[in-house]
């Protein structure tokens, strides 16, 4: 990636550097935050230049580039990275300064008073050259900053630089008087604070100081929680009142106060009951209801209540029905033209073959860490339900899986509650793509192309991803989904799916099969894909993505639904089966492209780059 700022070109002189006018200069900022010093800056470092002070102007271009940075505490190790990027360019991180650089910022340090700005320079020399006197120095000037921006109007600038406090505290004199002073400080803030911020902000610093451990006094904390969550009780869907009963039960778990905590839990339990009768009166998003009673029955069933996990169930089933049943009625709220669009254009007026090659290849598997990337981004409009113990549950209203919050205390639980949130998302992504893009290919194509069938098989037949005696079985099931037959196409692509991973790890020389007594059984999709080596083998990718469609239970878990007997006949549509045949002819045209890469045959009009078209 090329830096927006080139700094390259900006070397100082040794010796005392010019006084700078940064107080005149930022005193006409709207915010007190360092973004938005960024134009006064380069206006500066401009004005500087055109009168010859060449020295000034490379000083406010060097602050310039820091004011570029953003402070990111979730990323331990680095903390401070590119406030922007994408199309191959990003602005600059502390990595991008030369040690002429950090030397000139040492110079500058003491003439800036600004509490953002000396916070910033200060963090970066101490990331730069762990020194330890700018870091409380920027220690210091956090804390100013924070205590500014909570006094006034911009309260929710504040939440960035008071991790990041947090976090240098911890690092500079854990347990020791600086330490405890910052954060007493802050919880001082939130036991007194009595503005617009406490309804929201304060939230987010009581999750903060959890989330870094940095807590003195849990106890007052978990009341002045709970003080809150009665406060704001059923205002605007109740999101504030369960995030703050919820946030009492941490701070009671902090305090060793089971007692406290499971009492905690069973008022955030009832919250979550109130919030699905009040969906359910209210007769809109009838989804809501089935959420917010899975998020009291896992409660309930935390605290080992069970007579209220079982008087709930049978409202859970009637209201997953309701949920199933008005999935028809539901309008997305976003114009799906562009998707639909797409997936037409990607395959029309080419020729059969051309068109699969080009479909295989316009979307792509996507990495864990873009997926998680982009659920981390879907919980921030529903912070509370994402922070809420789920209950996963099949069509048929019975309890598939359960996982705890992702505040809970206990690293495994939380992680687990992570990677359920992130699949859940992802397979909502993959049924509107099966639904959208892939499905108006798929009628491109079919009403179309005259010699599918024979394009099908040709891709097929004789291809290193293909098990041999499975080709037929494949073909079939890739016409049904392509004809629009999901029921055909998912009773055959599922099983043979499995078939072909099974294939490809015995391949690989990976023991496929299991000793049970004196019988050897075949391993299931689920261990074939758990097995070490099948990142290696499958790439880790598809791997990510057989799961989704196929084994996990907070995905799709096609594969045990359809053996089990489990799908009923609204449950074969579209956006499930497109997103199998996609699959196999992913797979398919790989498979291909292999075999004429390693014969080294010329590209013909059958055989398109497939690096050629855009990757959705």
């Amino acid at each position: 990636m090329t830096k927006a700022l080139h700094l390259d070109s900006l070397i100082f002189p040794d010796g005392p550097l010019p006084d700078l006018e940064l107080e005149n200069i930022l005193s006409k900022s709207e915010k007190r935050v360092c973004w938005y010093y960024v134009p006064l800056l380069e206006k500066a470092a401009k004005d500087a230049l055109d009168r010859g002070e060449v020295t000034s102007g490379y000083c406010y271009s060097l602050l310039t580039g820091i004011c570029h940075m953003e402070v990111n505490p979730r990323d331990r190790a680095n903390p401070i990275g590119p406030r922007m990027s994408g199309g191959g360019n990003r602005t600059v991180t502390p990595e991008d300064l030369h040690p002429h650089h950090l030397e000139a910022l040492v110079r500058i340090f003491d003439q800036i008073r600004d509490p953002a700005l000396r916070a910033r320079v200060g963090d970066v020399i101490w990331i730069r050259k762990k020194d330890h006197k700018a870091a409380r120095t920027a220690l210091d000037a956090y804390v100013t900053q924070v205590e500014g921006l909570l006094s006034g109007p911009d309260w929710m600038s504040a939440k960035l630089p008071l991790r990041r406090a947090l976090q240098l505290a911890a690092i500079l004199d854990r347990g020791g008087s600086i330490y405890g002073c910052v954060v007493k400080g802050f919880e001082d803030h939130i036991l007194s604070a009595n503005g617009p911020e406490e309804k929201f902000f304060v939230a987010h610093i009581m999750a903060a100081m959890l989330e870094e451990g940095h807590v003195l006094r849990p106890a007052e904390l978990s009341k002045r929680a709970e003080e809150l969550a009665e406060k704001y009780a059923g205002i605007e869907e109740r999101h504030h009142e369960n995030f703050y009963w919820t946030l009492a039960a941490q701070f009671a778990q902090v305090a060793k106060d089971h007692e406290r905590a499971k009492a905690m839990k069973r008022r955030l339990a009832q919250s979550f009951e109130q919030m699905a009768e009040e969906f359910q009166q209210g007769n809109s998003r009838p989804f809501m209801v089935g959420r917010s009673l899975q998020s009291a029955a896992k409660l309930y069933g935390d605290i080992g209540d069970g007579e209220k996990v079982q008087e709930l169930i049978p409202r859970m089933k009637a209201a997953h029905i309701e949920e199933q049943k008005g999935l028809g009625r539901i309008s997305i709220p976003f114009d799906p033209t562009e998707l639909i669009e797409g997936g037409r254009s990607v395959v029309k007026d080419r020729p059969t073959m051309e068109a699969l090659w080009a479909l295989a290849f316009s979307l792509s598997w996507q990495s864990w860490e873009n997926i998680e990337k982009q659920s981390i981004e879907t919980r921030k409009n529903t912070p509370t339900l994402a922070l809420a113990p789920r209950v996963y549950m099949t069509p048929e209203g019975n309890i598939s899986s359960q996982t705890g919050s992702l505040l809970s205390d206990d690293p495994k639980v939380k992680e687990e509650a992570h990677n359920s949130q992130v699949m859940e998302d992802y397979c909502r992504g993959l049924m509107l793509r099966g639904g959208t893009f892939l499905e108006a290919a798929r009628d491109e194509l079919a009403s179309n192309a005259a010699d599918l069938n024979l394009a099908v098989w040709a891709l097929l037949v004789s291809n290193p991803w293909i098990p041999e005696s499975r080709t037929p079985i494949i073909w079939r099931g890739m016409l049904a989904g392509l004809y629009g037959d999901p029921m055909l196409c998912i009773h055959f692509l599922v099983p043979q799916i499995e078939a072909l991973v099974r294939w490809k790890m015995e391949s690989a020389g990976r023991v496929v099969t299991s000793m049970k007594g004196n019988i050897q059984e075949e391993k299931g999709l689920s261990a074939l894909l758990d097995d070490d080596e099948a990142a290696r083998v499958l790439g880790e990718d598809l791997v990510w993505e057989l799961k989704a469609l196929l084994t996990d239970r907070p995905g799709l878990n096609l594969r045990n639904r359809i053996a089990h007997g489990l799908l009923g006949l609204e449950d074969f549509h579209v956006g499930w089966s497109n997103n199998l045949w996609w699959m196999v002819l992913k797979l398919a045209v790989v498979g291909r492209k292999l075999q004429l890469d390693e014969a080294k045959v010329a590209t013909n009009t059958t055989h398109i780059d497939p690096d050629e078209p855009n990757e959705k």
